[in-house]
């Protein structure tokens, strides 16, 4: 897609797979919350509160100040589970 397509395709396609996913809990009588990944950080965050920035081809959490370790990606799930949503 990205050969044919060039750049349209990045524009297009994460806002139709959140369209779609919004549809669809919508339907099943849920919902969705946006998170605003620039501020949150999620995969730079750990728990004690220490930011460090990854490549992305480092796929392990691994914090040097408390010394926790998990798989980057469940963690930075977990941790947009357990966002605080204020104003």
């Amino acid at each position: 897609w990205q050969k044919q397509f060039g750049k349209s395709i990045g524009h297009h396609a994460p806002s139709a797979f959140e369209g779609s996913l919004t549809r669809k809990a919508e339907a099943l009588g849920g919902g969705t919350l946006l998170i605003n990944t620039f501020q949150t950080a999620l995969s730079q965050t750990c728990l004690c509160g220490n930011r460090k920035k990854k490549s992305l081809s480092e796929r392990t959490h691994r914090c040097t100040e408390c010394g926790f370790t998990a798989p980057r990606d469940q963690f930075s799930a977990y941790l947009a589970l357990h966002t605080s949503w204020t104003d």
